[in-house]
């Protein structure tokens, strides 16, 4: 058994997975915007405010410029972040009629080529897409994934994004993918922190290479 799929094993074991990414091409588009230089707490109330007056890109070109930037306030940098949503949401609505579906449709790796071709949409966005509405094997990495792969060693110190993706996924078996990255991400919240990671109390101790508060046993 690989390292990596050691550590989701014993992951599993220990959390209740209580979330998974929306499968709605607005919310998951419009939330990883939004989420970008904040933390989750400040994103989910972004975009809750926005969910109250908007459900659709169509819906989102439409609202008053001032209006939406006070609805996601919360989320920091509306300036910028208003401007990327809108030219999102008008690409949306003008080459693909407001739905993903068409990209979908076609050969994965094609469909992430396309994906990463609109503007706004980074690799992890175009993996959640391929993961959880298409149903594909991959592993989106986002921030804590990026930096638990890393410090337990899955992953090279060097590696960039797709080099993270490519060391999970060749250590975990297709089946537990989206349930690693859920798990990961968990964890990265909770005890593996940037900072003050909670070393002491770690369940994947004994597999980490480089843990940041070295626990005498």
């Amino acid at each position: 058994m690989s390292k990596a799929e050691a550590v989701i094993d014993r992951l599993s074991k220990i959390y209740k997975i209580m979330w998974r990414p929306s499968h709605n091409d607005f919310d998951i588009l419009v939330a990883t915007i939004l989420s970008q230089n904040t933390n989750r707490e400040n994103t989910q109330k972004a975009f809750s405010r926005l969910k109250e007056k908007v459900r659709s890109f169509k819906d989102l070109l439409a609202l008053d410029e001032t209006k939406f930037k006070e609805l996601i306030r919360p989320a920091g940098l509306y300036n910028v972040k208003s401007k990327r949503l809108k030219k999102l949401a008008k690409i949306m609505v003008e080459k693909y009629g407001g739905s993903l579906d068409s990209i979908l449709r076609k050969p994965p790796r094609e469909a992430r080529e396309e994906l990463l071709s609109i503007e706004g949409v980074g690799p992890k966005t175009a993996d959640i897409i391929l993961a959880f509405k298409k149903g594909l094997p991959v592993v989106p990495v986002d921030t804590h994934i990026f930096r638990v792969a890393k410090r337990v060693g899955v992953a090279s110190p060097k590696a960039d994004y797709e080099g993270v993706r490519s060391a999970l996924e060749d250590g975990i078996p297709p089946e537990k993918r989206q349930t690693a990255h859920l798990l990961l991400i968990q964890f990265g919240r909770e005890i593996c922190r940037a900072r003050n990671p909670e070393c002491p109390n770690c369940p994947i101790y004994d597999l980490c290479d480089n843990p940041v508060i070295v626990v005498k046993k």
